[in-house]
């Protein structure tokens, strides 16, 4: 009588391991072939359904660096948050190779019995998902009451799942930062070539320079003396509109060298109702071809800490585009005001705005809506300067609202 049982016990194992076997060649196949985190979870999943069936279980990942939760994929009713905390048994941690005191550090709490995430479970396994010490993630299944001899004899099973997984995910992992570091790699050829790129364009911009300069002198000169000696009007358009392309050349190749200039590494305390007195100056021709008036609002501000060459360049860009973006007759507003800790500059027009997809373009190198006064790389140069400065830049534009740029820059403090 006793060895019938002892035999069907036998008989009911040997399909029980051969599904085992199966269900773990297939995990592994599976994770093979998965290529982000997701498709190793679905397969863990897969096979935790197949293998204990009617069983709650989750399974979580984790940076291994910070334990902070990535995925979580759960079957059954959480008992309360969505993102419950992780929770091993210290013997858990010890068989798999990690460093409890580390653990404890990053929020894992370490216990004694595992705790249960589900409602309607009395018994859980958690197993971690670790490799060469480092967590990856876990994996809880749960029991209701009265069911510890299953748990006992699931545990060893649950422990070989967790070891494929966690193989998975570290390999999944290396993928991705192999992934990153071509990136990055292909960013910096590509940076470097756009160097080569610019130290041609600088060369060439150098080279046009001197001949441009006279060009725009003689002719300048000749458009005065041929107007008022009453020639040809036909032939002193000509004239003049090759003035105004020599204008546009070096107007361009002065914006191309401002973009590429390095920073300087000289800074100074900067008054920036002075830069903005000479900022005004220097726009003058762009206010007078545009019949705008300029109005300044400054209130006595603190000196930032700054190249002042590249403020007074910031100011002139923000006046000049506001110049080109109203009607006759317009205004462009620049105001200055301590604020928080810095001084906040902004200059306004009350011009026709912005619709939004310009706007989101607005500080894109060579993005320009008015290609006959530039090339699209004033606000990209008081981008980069400003944030070498350590502050920022705002847009608040609208159709019909004008435009606003706000810049922030931090107060030098005393040594």
């Amino acid at each position: 009588m006793k060895k019938g049982p002892r035999k069907g016990a036998r008989a009911s194992r040997v399909p029980a391991a051969a599904a085992a076997a199966a269900a773990l060649l297939a995990l592994s196949r599976d994770l093979a072939e998965a290529r982000t985190e997701e498709q190793v979870t679905e397969s863990l999943a897969l096979a935790l359904e197949a293998l204990f069936p009617g069983r709650s279980f989750a399974v979580r990942l984790v940076d291994p660096k910070t334990l902070a939760l990535r995925t979580l994929h759960a079957r059954g009713r959480l008992r309360s948050a969505a993102r419950p905390r992780i929770a091993l048994r210290r013997s858990a941690v010890e068989k798999t190779g990690l460093a409890g005191a580390l653990l404890a550090e990053c929020g894992v709490l370490v216990t004694e019995v595992d705790e249960p995430l589900f409602e309607g479970s009395e018994l859980a396994t958690a197993v971690p998902l670790a490799v060469g010490g480092q967590l990856f993630g876990v994996v809880n299944l749960e029991y209701g009451a009265g069911r510890e001899e299953d748990r006992k004899r699931d545990a060893p099973l649950l422990y070989q799942l967790a070891n494929h997984a966690a193989l998975g995910v570290r390999n999944v992992r290396s993928i991705e930062e192999l992934t990153y570091l071509k990136t990055l790699q292909a960013a910096a050829e590509h940076a470097e070539r756009l160097a080569g790129i610019g130290r041609l364009v600088a060369g060439i911009v150098h080279e046009l320079n001197n001949p441009l300069t006279a060009v725009n002198m003689y002719s300048d000169v000749l458009v005065e003396k041929l107007s008022h000696a009453g020639h040809d009007p036909g032939d002193v358009e000509k004239l003049r509109a090759i003035l105004e392309g020599g204008q546009r050349i070096q107007r361009l190749a002065r914006d191309l060298v401002a973009y590429a200039r390095p920073a300087g590494a000289r800074t100074e305390p900067v008054d920036l109702a002075d830069v903005v007195e000479e900022a005004a100056r220097l726009a003058k021709p762009a206010l007078k071809e545009r019949g705008a008036v300029l109005e300044t609002r400054l209130l006595p501000s603190p000196p930032v800490e700054g190249s002042r060459a590249s403020l007074v360049q910031v100011v002139v860009n923000l006046v000049t585009n506001a110049a080109h973006a109203v009607a006759s007759g317009g205004r462009v507003t620049v105001a200055l005001a301590p604020e928080d800790g810095g001084v906040r500059l902004t200059v306004e027009d009350d011009g026709a705005g912005m619709a939004e997809p310009v706007a989101a373009r607005a500080f894109e190198p060579f993005f320009t809506t008015r290609p006959a006064h530039g090339i699209g790389l004033g606000l990209p140069i008081v981008q980069g300067i400003v944030e070498r400065h350590g502050g920022t830049v705002a847009l608040v534009t609208a159709p019909g609202a004008g435009t606003r740029v706000a810049v922030t820059l931090p107060v030098k403090h005393g040594r």
